[in-house]
């Protein structure tokens, strides 16, 4: 059975009972226990369930199958008529051509499809997770895309 102080406190937390049917309760009154345990576990059902909803609410992530490098040249060398080793020399020597551009500082747009382009990032303090201890990390230089109109309106079904 839950100590009478406890209930107590409970009661007193709760914001919706008088300070007259918490006083009542302390001195014993078993009428007033009944109302307000049904009350109290009420409420508590009650924000029990609105979480429940909440989290059933939230859309959950869909799993995006993934192309392969190698499914990726397949369809290449169908799509233009070349043979699998042609598709993969372009492929690669597209890859190769942003990747130098990038290394040289500049952009790489592509109308429709979208921009690559080299983003700094700034030096900042961080935690090593296994220690707690403050590192330093450096500076740098990273790789950012961003989609065109067009491919953002293809990928919503708005062509």
């Amino acid at each position: 059975m839950i100590s009478r102080s406890i209930i107590v406190l409970a009661l007193i937390a709760s914001a919706s009972l008088s300070s007259n049917t918490v006083d009542a309760f302390a001195r014993g009154s078993t009428n007033v226990a009944r109302r307000t345990t049904i009350a109290t576990v009420s409420s508590t059902t009650t924000s029990l369930n609105a979480a429940a909803e909440k989290a059933a609410a939230k859309p959950k992530k869909v799993a995006v199958e993934s192309v392969r490098k190698k499914e990726f040249v397949a369809t290449m060398a169908e799509e233009l008529g070349y043979s699998k080793t042609d598709a993969e020399s372009a492929l690669s020597c597209v890859l190769e051509l942003i990747t130098d551009t990038l290394v040289d500082g500049k952009k790489v747009v592509l109308p429709g499809f979208g921009t690559f382009e080299p983003r700094a990032r700034n030096a900042r303090k961080g935690r090593n997770p296994k220690t707690g201890e403050e590192i330093d990390i450096a500076a740098s230089v990273g790789a950012g895309f961003s989609p065109a109109k067009a491919l953002k309106d293809k990928l919503n079904g708005r062509e």
